[in-house]
């Protein structure tokens, strides 16, 4: 497995996270996700595992888990409940409503992502290189664990 690069941004709060997973995703070409199909949570669970990774790597870097708080906020917050299940990673996309997401319904098993091609770039050029490699990096492993590819 390839190392993480050396990120040198504090992280982002989970909403931001969310926002920016999403738009990468859309220029990965998916226009939707099922957050409960089993291949999903899969992903969705290697991503917050990257989240985790990168809260070690700070503290084993000489942080201080201030400093690693905003990724440990973002774990927790799309953390799989014991059992697996989706919920937190669905209020996240739920919450992200109305600018990136369309849900109809909560027991819906599709989360429609709302924006376009040239505003998921737009989104992802405002952030921290650094951190939109680190989305780019989520973005990946979550279409490979989630077999989404192609």
């Amino acid at each position: 497995m390839a190392t993480a690069p050396n990120l040198q941004f504090e992280g982002v709060a989970p909403d931001r996270f969310v926002k920016g997973f999403i738009a990468n995703l859309v220029l990965s070409g998916h226009a939707s996700i099922p957050p409960r199909d089993p291949h999903v949570r899969r992903g969705l669970k290697r991503v917050v595992e990257m989240l985790d990774e990168e809260v070690r790597r700070v503290i084993s870097e000489g942080g201080t888990v201030s400093r690693a708080r905003p990724w440990i906020d973002t774990g927790n917050q799309l953390r799989l409940s014991p059992t697996g299940g989706v919920e937190n990673w669905e209020r996240a996309l739920r919450s992200a409503q109305l600018t990136f997401t369309k849900v109809g319904n909560p027991d819906y098993e599709l989360v429609n992502f709302e924006i376009d091609t040239a505003r998921a770039e737009s989104e992802l050029s405002h952030l921290d290189p650094a951190f939109r490699k680190f989305i780019e990096r989520a973005t990946e492993a979550f279409i490979d664990r989630a077999d989404m590819a192609g």
